[in-house]
């Protein structure tokens, strides 16, 4: 009997101890600290540029400043540092955001915001290339002769962008285009995909999983092929078409695809 008290005091104490840790372990974990990172590049042979970011929101900003500059700010998670790297190499900026967890085991009961800010001077670029593991992906008022922008988890929002050729992509998150000339490729596995264009007169093809697809145009088309699918919800092209459609020469071919989800195109 004095054994079996013996053991349930050591038992009772392990347990007492084991509480404890897990709790400050916890409290530890949980908490978040101000991140503040910056990177300035003086170069002015860049032509491209190509970023891989891990878990924030990216934003794409021109700037009338000669050089360029990368900041990383907001809240991280305490048991985690930041890293952010900024390299030329050849004409080619290569920008790499990510972290190290300090514990092989966390809770993730604490809300980060991380925003990586990439600001260019204005100027025509060759390529950006932009992938993002978790986050917003932004990009405003650039000439890009061929862009691409890429998030597993978040939206794409690109306006007032000239360029030759767009490819944007989105796991889990809606594209908005705004404004974007050239070839066109969207595709999402759950979202919505709006354009807002002045004319529809280049290559269009987006594509989803589950979510409508919306264009709006402020000119008639007057030479498109229109080549749509939707296994669930309706199709309106222009208030005159429920379907495939082809206007003038047909030349400008308009793929629209949904698995589940409307298809508008409206003036």
């Amino acid at each position: 009997m004095v054994n079996i008290k013996k053991v349930s005091i050591i038992a009772l104490f392990l347990l007492i101890v084991g509480t404890v840790g897990s709790l400050l372990t916890f409290r530890t974990a949980n908490k978040t600290e101000s991140v503040s990172i910056e990177k300035v590049i003086d170069n002015q042979n860049i032509t491209s540029v190509q970023l891989e970011s891990d878990n924030a929101e990216v934003k794409i900003i021109p700037t009338n400043d000669t050089v360029a500059k990368v900041t990383l700010s907001g809240r991280g998670k305490s048991d985690t540092k930041q890293s952010l790297s900024a390299k030329v190499n050849g004409n080619t900026l290569s920008i790499k955001q990510g972290y190290q967890q300090f514990k092989f085991y966390t809770f993730d009961f604490v809300s980060t915001k991380l925003t990586l800010k990439v600001f260019l001077p204005e100027k025509q670029y060759n390529s950006i290339k932009i992938y993002n593991d978790n986050g917003l992906v932004e990009l405003n008022n650039m000439k890009i002769n061929r862009l691409t922008a890429s998030t597993d988890n978040g939206r794409v929002k690109i306006k007032n962008i000239t360029s030759i050729s767009t490819y944007v992509e989105s796991n889990n998150g809606q594209i908005s285009l705004d404004h974007v000339d050239g070839k066109i490729k969207g595709i999402t596995d759950n979202g919505k995909i709006s354009l807002i264009t002045k004319e529809l007169n280049h290559k269009l093809n987006f594509e989803s999983n589950n979510g409508s697809i919306l264009i709006q145009t402020e000119k008639e088309p007057t030479n498109v092929t229109f080549n749509t699918h939707t296994d669930n919800g309706s199709i309106n092209i222009l208030g005159k078409y429920n379907g495939n459609a082809v206007i003038g020469n047909g030349d400008n071919l308009i793929e629209l695809s949904t698995d589940n989800g409307s298809i508008t195109v409206t003036k």
